[in-house]
């Protein structure tokens, strides 16, 4: 079966982890400049219309993979315009609740309403962290008082909830499901972050998933009768109670932390998992073994920029 991968934009470092872990051609709609294709080395193709693949190219059958919240009405309502018997189409995303999807907000509300252990959007207690209701890789999210909170509660582009007292970093639980059912999931726990307690992830680890913290992520993702990639960020409390923070609908940031192959060519994907081991650790989209912090050596790298740290610097140890 002639299969190609769709996603909207190849800006991302998770399309840079996709194009490692499969096989079939990937394509893209949004234009990008040269940096991004340089370093995506050929292996993806961009095209204006979706129906290039199978007018043009012969593809007779084409999945569709959401990067970011924002892709996944414009993607689904695409997918829909396709006549079934020119295209076979694969969507690895929800058909249900888009609204609770994409908006923050409105997830949490929903959490509440079913009492699924988020973190509290009451304003009881000192310390509070607000969000914007769209967006992704931590962008706009800050801690704050009492009175700053308050006055973010009623604004409809933000959502308030209470800060998580914990002596753990914060962790993600990672997987794909299908009509409410999770067919994988794997867990990993930040170790270092592009921008302290709340930037995106830079390092982690591998773990385990805990049985409570699964119990949780099968609870939640039947409920919203949820299909495709998703990630639950969870905190432990000091308490040791597991706290949801938020669902991200799509492929993760750690893509590539748990999963070695991917077969796309029918509607449940297959998938090879590492064997999980503490020892596993995650730099950007790359396996690496246990490091050692030392001055002197990069730290972070990302594919638009090298940042530079004295304070804090990495070393992989063989």
């Amino acid at each position: 079966m002639k299969t190609a991968i769709l996603v909207p934009r190849i800006s991302s470092r998770k399309v840079l982890d996709l194009l490692v872990v499969v096989d079939q051609p990937v394509f893209y709609l949004e234009k990008s400049n040269w940096f991004w294709r340089a370093i995506s080395r050929g292996r993806a193709r961009q095209i204006d219309d979706i129906s290039v693949l199978y007018k043009d190219l012969g593809f007779k059958t084409v999945v569709v993979i959401p990067l970011e919240e924002f892709d996944l009405k414009f993607l689904a309502d695409l997918v829909l315009c396709i006549p079934p018997e020119k295209c076979h189409i694969i969507w690895h995303g929800p058909t249900k609740n888009m609204t609770v999807l994409s908006n923050k907000k409105e997830f949490q509300n929903f959490c509440e309403a079913r009492n699924l252990p988020i973190a509290s959007s009451q304003l009881n207690g000192k310390k509070f962290v607000v969000k914007p209701i769209f967006g992704s890789g931590s962008r706009g999210v800050k801690f704050c008082g009492w009175t700053e909170a308050e006055a973010k509660v009623d604004d409809a582009g933000y959502v308030v909830q209470q800060f998580i007292e914990s002596d753990d970093s914060p962790y993600g639980f990672s997987g794909f499901s299908h009509q409410g059912s999770i067919e994988f999931l794997i867990g990993h726990q930040r170790i270092i972050t592009s921008g302290g307690a709340v930037g995106s992830s830079i390092l982690a680890r591998q773990i385990d998933v805990p049985e409570a913290v699964s119990d949780v992520c099968v609870r939640l993702i039947r409920e919203l009768e949820f299909s495709g990639f998703f990630m639950v960020e969870m905190i432990k409390s000091k308490c040791g109670d597991w706290i949801i923070i938020e669902l991200n609908p799509r492929i993760w940031g750690s893509f590539r932390l748990g999963i070695r192959f991917i077969d796309f060519s029918m509607a449940l994907p297959k998938f090879e998992l590492f064997e999980t081991k503490q020892s596993l650790f995650f730099l950007h989209g790359f396996l690496v073994r246990p490091c050692k912090l030392i001055a002197g050596v990069i730290c972070e790298f990302r594919f638009n920029r090298v940042r530079m740290s004295p304070s804090c610097k990495l070393l992989w140890k063989r």
